[in-house]
């Protein structure tokens, strides 16, 4: 049996009982990870070597209730990477495709079944962490991708539709800070003589979540490509390349929740001189 710990937002266990929300520590402050009525959140499981796809539902975290939905067809809806030489097989769902039917507003997890390919009297079960569906007018998009596969996660997919990490959330954006950062060199009489100069726009926000969030987050800047989107799927939605990003996690005393901080820039703007008379 695998142990998924791929760090991703929406984070997959062997039992149901592993989810964040059923740790000692939770008290009435919940965390919640967002999706629209027609995705899911993307996510990537570690099945094992060989699987095919069984079925996949949605289960209410409130009532239980279980619902099936179509991820019907290999290449488009979710996607199978065999590993031979680590003897494991990634599953991957990359939200390019929209649900057969709309999820009603709510709390939900997702629950996978593979079964191996030799065998299939045997199914593999895997529970993801519970995500909320809900208006995405007023929240926070954060995605990330890498060139090459990083930490487990599978990015390098050929012609298949690329996989990207997604995250939807609640956050306080702080106003921009504005940071002027310059080099220098001395020339023959001694005096410094500006040789670059760049003015950069630093952003910062923050809000309370629990340790998979923040394991995920902080292999954001190992990432190539981040975009970061205020005002998700509105007219004033303002979306962009970001750079720089740092991640910081103070933890509160309920121990459940962290504090966590995110700083980024955007394009920066760049000035350089050539320098006469160096010595």
């Amino acid at each position: 049996m695998f142990d998924n710990t791929l760090h991703i937002p929406l984070r997959f266990y062997d039992k149901v009982e592993k989810q964040d929300r059923y740790k000692d520590y939770i008290t009435t402050r919940q965390f919640r990870q967002y999706t629209d009525i027609y995705h899911l959140p993307h996510f990537q499981v570690a099945v094992e070597y060989q699987s095919a796809y069984v079925g996949a539902s949605i289960v209410n975290a409130a009532t239980g209730e279980v619902t099936n939905i179509g991820l019907y067809q290999q290449g488009s809806d979710y996607l199978f990477v065999d590993y031979p030489v680590l003897q494991y097989t990634q599953f991957i769902y990359n939200g390019s495709c929209n649900l057969s039917s709309t999820l009603p507003l709510g709390d939900y997890y997702v629950k996978l079944v593979t079964s191996t390919v030799s065998n299939f009297a045997t199914y593999e079960i895997h529970y993801s962490e519970v995500f909320t569906v809900a208006d995405l007018t007023d929240k926070f998009t954060l995605q990330w991708k890498g060139i090459n596969d990083i930490a487990g996660i599978d990015y390098t997919m050929g012609s298949n539709p690329e996989y990207s990490s997604n995250f939807i959330f609640d956050a306080t954006l702080a106003k921009p800070e504005y940071v002027i950062e310059e080099e220098a060199v001395e020339d023959g009489d001694g005096n410094q003589m500006l040789t670059f100069q760049r003015s950069v726009k630093l952003f910062r926000f923050w809000f309370y979540g629990p340790e998979y969030i923040a394991d995920a987050l902080a292999l954001v800047s190992l990432h190539d490509y981040v975009t970061f989107t205020t005002h998700y799927g509105t007219n004033a939605s303002e979306s962009g390349p970001i750079y720089d990003f740092a991640m910081t996690a103070e933890w509160q005393e309920s121990k459940g929740l962290a504090k966590i901080t995110c700083e980024f820039r955007d394009s920066p703007v760049i000035k350089t001189n050539c320098a006469n008379n160096l010595a």
